[in-house]
């Protein structure tokens, strides 16, 4: 009726994607890395909202929400120069020269989940660990590889990794706002919002590995999972004295011993919170509008998958916002005045940065800074000079920081690489860094021309110019993995018929052919890659005819 009305919205969604990429970055015909990766994914949300106006002067929005998600990805690093090779096993070593190991079996990408679910009995040594770090860890003899077979995807010969993670996500939420009109200058916004958000997953990771030794007697104090280097193997084994004497030279073991390894665990992350916002409006009359708004909102936590990463899990990221603004027109509404400040106080604000992972080395992990902010304001002006000229301007500021301390690892930095520095050792304070990808200054300017043509139609000449100041892509706050600042100017002309059903336009698109950087990655930029460091550029200069026609305009 006129006072109540309910909306029911379903969503579903079911996709599947695979990709190859190759991951040396060359067309070796020898040894080819290629990582293959797939995901199946699947969606399903249900919302239910309430629209009440019980008076006239107080209108409600209510609802409640329930959504569920399941993804799967399968992944592997093999050589793609091996496919369709019989006698291509593998690029890794075949033989364990010390026989310690010999009659094991090998283990493969499921052996460890096998064991956690209670089925023994499989190839290799497993053990139940249950740490936050690893459930089951399982060690077995290396016969080479000649490739899984992968639903969806190739065969994957002389395979070095392999990983399979699922995910399952459950979300709740109840909701309710209310706008009550005060009087008629005053208005109050006031809304809450319950959500709960659950998520369960697992992770298996196997690999080739020469340096994990486990259990008691091959070098570890205690039944438990340790790590070795090639000099402690020697040692365990007895072709090497403590103080570097050689007692077996030709035992001696120039590489250590081939192991498949394989790992499991399963991970568990829940959310609850109430959020918020309140706003109030302030119209002393019908061309202005004062606003003065606090909210809260919520990023739930999840999971770092694939390498075990010693950060399993990240917290969820709180954010407060304050905001004070003004919408007004002037001069009789040829020009329209919008302004704003802001302060965004965030707490676990999620980012990236490297931490060590389980399966050996590091890895990109999403994690938790205690306290980070942002203080800025942004304004835009829009004046109809005559009634065919029309210009427009609009800048912001934003200042971002880390505001508490955080360390954190740096195995980008070609000054300090991982063989002769411990990366863990000089770990980096974020404190006081910028956030990442948040510009300084943003900034751009554009005007219309428009030339009526009677029953002809019309023709608007259109210039468009912005600007970016530099952003950073981590958070060492570099140079080196920023981008400079950018600046482009576009052109277009467009003929409008009268009814508006067609438009031909001409257009040039970053007129100064000035390129820039959208991305840069430089999580893969180590010692192992030689520092590569990837991006993605802005758009050449570009210029083409566009036809539109709309139909039923």
């Amino acid at each position: 009726n006129d006072t109540f009305a309910i909306k029911y919205i379903f969503g579903y969604t079911d996709y599947f994607y695979d990709r190859s990429s190759d991951v040396d970055l060359t067309s070796n015909p020898l040894w080819d890395e290629t990582f293959y990766v797939s995901q199946e994914t699947e969606y399903i949300s249900h919302e239910l909202q309430f629209f009440i106006d019980p008076i006239e002067d107080l209108s409600i929005t209510a609802g409640l929400f329930a959504y569920k998600a399941r993804i799967s990805q399968r992944g592997d690093f093999y050589d793609h120069t091996c496919f369709g090779k019989d006698t291509c096993l593998s690029r890794y070593a075949h033989d364990d020269p010390t026989g310690v190991f010999a009659g094991l079996g090998k283990v493969d990408l499921y052996t460890a989940q096998r064991f956690n679910n209670g089925l023994t009995g499989g190839p290799g040594l497993c053990f139940q660990l249950n740490t936050d770090e690893l459930d089951v860890f399982c060690f077995g003899e290396w016969t080479g590889d000649t490739g899984d077979s992968i639903p969806h995807g190739p065969s994957t010969p002389a395979s070095s990794l392999e990983y399979a993670t699922r995910t399952e996500r459950e979300a709740y939420a109840a909701f309710v706002q209310g706008v009550y009109q005060l009087n008629e200058q005053f208005a109050l916004t006031l809304g809450i919002r319950w959500a709960r958000d659950q998520l369960n997953g697992y992770e298996n990771v196997f690999y080739y590995n020469e340096t994990i030794i486990a259990p008691l007697g091959y070098g570890c104090d205690e039944m438990s999972v340790c790590s070795s280097s090639l000099a402690a193997t020697n040692i365990a084994l007895g072709y090497l004295d403590p103080d570097g004497t050689i007692l077996d030279p030709h035992r001696l073991l120039p590489a250590g011993i081939p192991t498949s390894i394989g790992l499991s665990r399963q991970l568990y992350k829940a959310t609850e919170d109430v959020t918020w916002r309140a706003n109030l409006d302030w119209s002393p009359n019908d061309d202005t509008l004062f606003y003065l708004s606090a909210t809260k909102g919520l990023r739930s936590g999840g999971f770092n998958l694939v390498f075990f990463s010693a950060n399993s899990t990240f917290d969820p990221e709180e954010l407060i916002a304050y905001e004070l603004g003004y919408k007004g027109t002037m001069l009789d509404g040829q020009l329209q005045l919008n302004a704003a400040v802001y302060i965004y106080d965030y707490e676990n604000v999620h980012t990236f940065a490297q931490g060590r992972a389980f399966s050996g080395g590091f890895t990109t992990n999403v994690v938790a800074v205690p306290q980070a902010e942002m203080i800025g304001g942004d304004l835009e002006l829009t004046w109809l000079a005559t009634d065919n000229f029309t210009l427009g301007v609009h800048g912001s500021y934003t200042h971002s920081e880390y505001t508490d301390d955080y360390f954190v690892i740096d195995m980008s930095n070609p000054n300090r690489p991982g063989t002769l520095f411990d990366a863990a050792a000089s770990m980096i304070n974020l404190k006081g860094n910028s956030m990442l990808r948040v510009p300084e200054f943003k900034a751009g300017a554009w005007g219309m021309y428009s030339v009526p043509l009677g029953d002809t139609g019309r023709v608007d000449f259109v210039a468009n110019y912005s600007y970016i100041d530099r952003v950073y892509f981590s958070v060492f706050e570099r140079e080196d993995q920023s981008a400079d600042p950018y600046q482009r100017v576009d052109l277009r002309a467009a003929w409008h018929s009268p009814s508006e059903s067609w438009m031909v336009s001409a257009f040039v698109n970053n007129v100064m052919d000035e390129i820039g950087l959208r991305q840069i990655e430089q999580y893969f930029a180590t010692e192992s890659t030689n520092y590569r460091v990837t991006g993605t550029p802005t758009d050449p200069r570009l210029f083409g005819l566009e036809v539109r026609y709309k139909i039923g305009s």
